[in-house]
């Protein structure tokens, strides 16, 4: 199961700590969903695959997951296919 953590940095007058950013670690990859003010929607970053800010135009923080997972997968096929290429397989 993966182990989502909240990483969301608070105020000490905060009197609702509502998580705004949740991080992934998965074998030297960082994935972050997180909240941009002022904006309703969740987005996902990974700056070890060049994404950042991306948005996953769901506000369901569990739908971001779902749907920033798929778009780490989706870069990292990408990313197989340039591999074949530059390998000639």
């Amino acid at each position: 199961m993966l182990q989502w953590k909240d990483i969301s940095s608070y105020s000490r007058n905060d009197k609702e700590r509502t998580p705004t950013v949740w991080e992934l670690r998965v074998d030297g990859l960082r994935i972050v969903i997180h909240r941009i003010i002022h904006c309703p929607e969740w987005y996902v970053s990974c700056y070890d695959l060049n994404i950042e800010d991306k948005c996953l135009y769901t506000e369901d923080l569990e739908e971001a997951k779902a749907i920033g997972i798929q778009t780490i997968i989706n870069k990292i096929e990408e990313l197989e296919r340039a591999k074949s290429i530059l390998i000639g397989q």
